[in-house]
């Protein structure tokens, strides 16, 4: 049991830390992509993975392994990890939860018309409707090239 006078808990190394915002170990956050809107309005950061800000590929990593999936740090390894479950069609409408694959950038579906990304264009993590993501993506790096359904 740690050491809590009622609002913060005392850490190990010391320090303390606000009680509300901790879990025992292990804990999981099975609703992933409600773990990624957690993350909206956090600024956008290429290459960042902390509270400076995130880039796509982070808030990706961040929000699975909230639900205890750990998958690599960039998206194009997260595009072929194994550990990411079925591949989807391109031609199908989207679910909530898939990871949607362009050259250089990841979104999650929110359902057939609507993602959420963290993304250079507005500097934050937003959603937005997939339309307008497709489109700036293709002009930035090419078409939608994978989708992925994790099994979390």
């Amino acid at each position: 049991m740690q050491e809590s006078d009622g609002r913060f808990l005392l850490l190990e190394r010391g320090g303390w830390v606000y009680a509300r915002h901790a879990v025992e170990a292990e804990t999981f956050a099975p609703d992933w992509t409600a773990t990624a809107l957690d993350f909206l309005g956090v600024p956008y950061l290429w290459g960042g993975r902390s509270s400076l800000g995130l880039d796509c590929s982070a808030l990706i990593q961040l929000s699975l392994a909230a639900a205890g999936l750990h998958v690599p740090r960039d998206s194009d390894q997260q595009e072929k990890d194994p550990a990411l479950g079925e591949y989807g069609s391109l031609d199908d409408a989207f679910h909530r939860g898939d990871l949607l694959y362009w050259p250089g950038h990841v979104a999650i579906a929110l359902g057939p018309d609507s993602v959420i990304n963290a993304t250079a264009a507005p500097l934050q993590v937003v959603t937005e409707p997939f339309e307008t993501l497709n489109q700036r993506a293709r002009s930035d790096g090419g078409p939608l090239r994978t989708v992925r359904r994790p099994e979390v």
